[in-house]
């Protein structure tokens, strides 16, 4: 996991510490030490990275909706967490859940990232791997197979080098067109600013859109199937869960006014050539069994 940023100087210095000759380290740590030091640095220490997750971090309840803050550290955590056979149809290896685990914390039942398997990353510009019109129950089973970078945000990505990438879905119909191949996607926060003639300052997932612009980097588009009326209004969405569309690019931007009279960014993206046709996409995923 990538520090935080008050963190850094910390871990930083331990690594620097356990690779330093005179602390006669065993050899198979420092070359570990070594590699992590190299990732981080190499990644900024994830400081251009942008997830659009609440601060303090959320999970996704049984109905794939926020369920609050995390508890204070002060706090104590009970846990009750059972994991799945191999063979369970749902969250086994072959399951549509795999990766995940139910989390009986409180009141409620909670899904989580399993903490014993390895994980997709998402800090890939293209495909990253993932099949035209892989499908997924819930947002955070696209961040276990590495489709998208946030648990609940609709931009993941790099202020620096572009969105790795986003989420459509019907929560924006008043910001957001969806052409199916031609897309118009507001940046974050597009509903506050009332200002007219100045557009509020840039979110970190804004930033990241401007990025794609600049960079030309692929995006990756997952959309996201709400409610009846969402799929009424958008018939790109899925009838349920989060289905990989493909790649686009950021071809342009423009200023536009929202619902308060305030400037707002908005996006145009562009579908790639050579892809399955969405139309074929929407036809066939998701399945029945799905």
């Amino acid at each position: 996991m990538t520090p935080r940023i008050n963190e850094v100087t910390k871990v930083d210095m331990v690594l620097t510490e356990l690779i330093k000759p005179k602390n006669k380290v065993p050899e198979e740590l420092v070359r570990k030490a070594e590699e992590l030091l190299t990732k981080y640095k190499a990644d900024n220490w994830g400081q251009d990275d942008v997830t659009e997750d609440p601060i303090g971090g959320t999970d996704e309840g049984s109905n794939g909706g926020p369920i609050g803050q995390a508890a204070s550290a002060a706090q104590p955590i009970i846990s009750v967490i059972q994991v799945p056979a191999d063979n369970d149809p749902i969250f086994g290896l072959n399951g549509i859940m795999h990766g995940i685990v139910t989390d009986r914390t409180g009141k409620g039942t909670v899904y989580r990232i399993r903490a014993d398997l390895p994980r997709k990353s998402p800090k890939v510009y293209g495909d990253n791997g993932i099949h035209l019109g892989s499908w997924y129950p819930f947002q955070i089973c696209a961040l276990f197979w590495g489709a998208h970078g946030a648990r609940m945000g609709g931009i993941a990505g790099s202020v620096a080098t572009g969105a790795w990438s986003i989420v459509v879905a019907g929560t924006y119909e008043d910001l957001d067109t969806d052409n199916g191949n031609t897309l118009y996607y507001s940046g974050s926060n597009s509903h506050d600013n009332t200002n007219p003639r100045q557009a509020a300052p840039p979110s970190q997932g804004t930033k990241a859109l401007h990025a794609s612009y600049r960079t030309q980097n692929p995006v990756r588009v997952l959309r996201s199937g709400g409610s009846f009326n969402s799929r009424h209004r958008n018939p790109h969405l899925p009838s349920c869960g989060l289905r990989y569309d493909g790649l686009y690019r950021v071809v342009g931007y423009r200023q536009r006014l929202n619902k308060k009279g305030g400037l707002y960014d908005q996006f145009k993206l562009e579908r790639l050539e050579g892809q399955t046709p969405l139309s074929e996409l929407e036809r066939n995923f998701p399945t029945t069994e799905q």
